[in-house]
């Protein structure tokens, strides 16, 4: 990829490894690659200058590429820190577990972070060095969300569900990421593990996740807790108005019916209406309901609030005013047609009509 002569004037003072290492800082791999290609180390550079153009060809995917310099250039790059994680992450990239395991073991485990633990266990597991692998993150204690997270994943799949529930307690008394929080819950899920507090603990540490919310929410709704749903809800709502409306549903399926009705009010009118018409229908209170002063617009748009409105307009007795609140036979629903026969009927039968 070419540069544009703006790009180029911030590097115009530098040439050889401090060009090629103000490229890699700046993360403009594809340029690196193309600069280097131009370019020959100076004499005990070498290690440094190569290391940066084969991690370039790993973090824009070409594993191979990066893979035939860590081996061509070995001479110089043997004694890199990290040349064994680095070809250790390519054959993993390349799916070659057993070499990826070799080289893998040979880093001292204070230099492996992040998602390089997922390398370590994947690539030990594939080539089959499950005791080892276990003793490793037994006896380790290192304090690192990527390092725990796969200890989870190989204790469960040891069956050691008490001793992984264990560390997952002592561990998350501190907050871990989101990220780690979210696929933790994954592993969890994978081995069919209820752990009913994480989504908690996550929540409480990242309270404007939406992702972990939304995770807690279904929780809890799959418990039956419909009141701790709209407490958490009313919790948000004090710093983002948008959730009000969440409040009142949840109360309201709660069966807090008055509290609802208040968070109704302020979330938006229509919705107010609804819970009043909800609120009068389960009390049969059909002349509240009908005399209660809905706005028009409100009703016109709402079909659950006008066949709530029919229905108590005519268990009150006013036929015409039922009718007159439900579209006509080509456009209603087959209850809206339902209750359209009955006010029928009534009117045929006159004061002998019981609603």
């Amino acid at each position: 990829m070419n540069m544009s002569q703006d790009d180029r004037k911030k590097y115009d003072e530098l040439e050889g490894l401090p060009y090629i290492q103000a490229l890699y800082d700046d993360k403009r791999y594809e340029n690196l690659l193309v600069e280097s290609s131009k370019i020959s180390p100076s004499k005990g550079l070498e290690k440094d200058f190569y290391y940066l153009v084969a991690s370039s060809y790993y973090l824009v995917r070409k594993y191979q590429d990066s893979l035939n310099v860590l081996l061509k250039k070995s001479a110089f790059l043997k004694s890199h820190s990290d040349y064994s994680l680095l070809l250790s992450r390519n054959y993993f990239s390349l799916s070659q577990f057993k070499l990826c395991s070799d080289e893998i073991n040979k880093v001292s485990l204070e230099l492996i972070h992040g998602d390089d633990w997922k390398i370590f266990r994947t690539c030990n597991e594939r080539s089959n060095n499950h005791s080892q692998l276990l003793s490793i993150f037994l006896k380790n204690k290192i304090q690192d969300q990527d390092f725990f997270i796969q200890r989870q994943i190989v204790l469960l799949e040891n069956s050691l569900h008490s001793l992984g529930m264990e560390h997952r307690k002592m561990f998350l008394e501190r907050c871990i990421s989101v990220d780690a929080f979210l696929e933790l819950n994954s592993v969890l899920e994978k081995f069919k593990i209820k752990d009913k507090t994480l989504l908690e603990r996550a929540h409480q540490c990242h309270p404007n996740a939406s992702e972990v919310t939304s995770l807690l929410v279904k929780q809890l709704f799959t418990e039956g807790k419909f009141h701790s749903i709209a407490y958490l809800f009313e919790v948000m709502n004090a710093e983002n108005p948008e959730f009000t409306a969440h409040v009142a549903e949840f109360f309201k399926v709660a069966g807090r019916v008055q509290v609802a009705e208040y968070y109704f009010l302020q979330a938006d009118e229509p919705r107010y209406m609804l819970a009043r018409a909800t609120n009068f229908l389960a009390q049969e209170k059909f002349s509240e309901l009908v005399t209660f002063p809905f706005d028009k617009i409100t009703i016109s748009k709402n079909k659950d609030l006008s066949y709530a409105l029919s229905f108590s307009a005519f268990k009150n007795g006013n036929n015409i005013l039922a009718a007159q609140y439900l579209p006509d036979k080509k456009n209603a629903n087959t209850k809206e047609l339902a209750l359209l026969d009955l006010i029928q009927k009534c009117k045929g039968l006159s004061w002998k009509c019981r609603p």
